[in-house]
């Protein structure tokens, strides 16, 4: 997924990586865990990687293995380091969350070359935190709209269905509205998954 780093944009990336999760056979127990460490994650890009004035980008790629999920929430602002004004306990704490809750849990960047965190997340609950470094390529364009990239056709519903319904719950959007919309999800995800082994 790629979209602006903004607050409101969380829920939504929450829902699209529970809804895989939920796909893939993952623990109710390891889907709170997962919720949190992308919360935590994706609040870290809002809050702190860019300038207060700016809107950044905001990319999160999930990729499930035999074992559990690989999520990564990257930036492309200032590095790990609190934004002015905004107390450095808040990122500490939630660094910390994060490598508690992970199985593995990776942070790379640096000054002004934007941050990585990675994170693996068991499909059972049983949190074994480590830690370590890569570096990642320069920063995209911010897009004006939410892109989702899914890699597999069989799961693209799930995800586009949890998503659809956190952007629908923003908007004042009549239930007959949200059906019809839900209706769509799954027809485009019958169509992927009969068109292509990758949708998108």
């Amino acid at each position: 997924m790629s979209l602006p780093a903004k607050a409101e944009n969380v829920v939504v990336v929450r829902h699209a990586i529970a809804g895989l999760a939920e796909r893939i056979g993952m623990d109710d127990a390891a889907i709170a865990d997962l919720k949190t460490v992308v919360t935590e994650a994706c609040m870290n890009v809002v809050v702190h990687a860019y300038p207060e004035e700016e809107i950044g980008l905001l990319k999160i790629e999930a990729v499930p293995d035999l074992d559990g999920l690989t999520v990564a929430v990257r930036d492309f602002g200032r590095g790990i380091s609190p934004r002015p004004g905004v107390d450095r306990p808040s990122l500490r704490i939630g660094l910390a969350l994060i490598a508690a809750l992970s199985s593995s849990f990776e942070i790379s960047g640096g000054v002004e070359r934007g941050t990585e965190i990675r994170m693996h997340v068991l499909l059972r609950s049983r949190p074994i935190p480590s830690d370590g470094e890569a570096v990642r390529p320069a920063p995209p364009n911010v897009p004006d709209a939410t892109e989702i990239q899914v890699g597999a056709a069989e799961l693209l519903g799930p995800v586009l269905s949890r998503a659809l319904t956190a952007l629908a719950a923003r908007q004042e959007i009549t239930i007959d509205r949200i059906s019809d919309a839900m209706l769509l999800a799954d027809a485009i995800s019958a169509a992927a998954r009969a068109a292509s082994p990758t949708a998108r």
